[in-house]
């Protein structure tokens, strides 16, 4: 019986389209705002110094270069983040923050397309939440 209703199921569902990324991986991935102010983009992390948004409409994909974390660097310049493992997006999309090293979660500007600074934890993250509200609130939780 099993067997029947698995056909069954995948007789009706219709796949639109398919996407691949090539030696990415995917750890995290997110609708850019919810269901009231949701684009159609998902964004998607790895353990790469980059990132993908992936228009789902369109069908398009963007790759972004690293984000820059603002702590001190050569220059003041910030330091580039090595891996972008940990990721979430405001309930309007307008935010992005990711779990970058040392504790720094760090936070992307979706209209600009760029970063729009960064918070210190007190250890690494390994997740992060809006609430979902208003968006304004970040949480992040990790370990030592």
């Amino acid at each position: 019986r099993r067997r029947r209703k698995k056909k069954r199921e995948a007789a009706r569902s219709e796949k639109v389209h398919g996407v691949h990324f090539p030696n990415f991986p995917i750890r995290s991935a997110s609708w850019m705002g919810d269901s009231v102010h949701c684009s159609g983009k998902v964004l998607l992390t790895s353990r790469r110094k980059f990132f993908y948004a992936y228009d789902a409409a369109a069908g398009k994909v963007e790759r972004y270069s690293s984000l820059p974390s603002g702590r001190g660097g050569p220059g003041g310049g910030g330091r580039t983040e090595k891996s972008l493992e940990t990721m979430t997006c405001s309930p309007d999309g307008r935010t992005a923050a990711f779990g970058g090293d040392d504790g720094y979660v760090l936070l992307w500007d979706s209209r600009s397309r760029s970063s729009a600074g960064d918070v210190k934890t007190n250890g690494t993250v390994r997740a992060i939440a809006f609430d979902v509200e208003g968006g304004s609130r970040l949480a992040a939780s990790g370990g030592d």
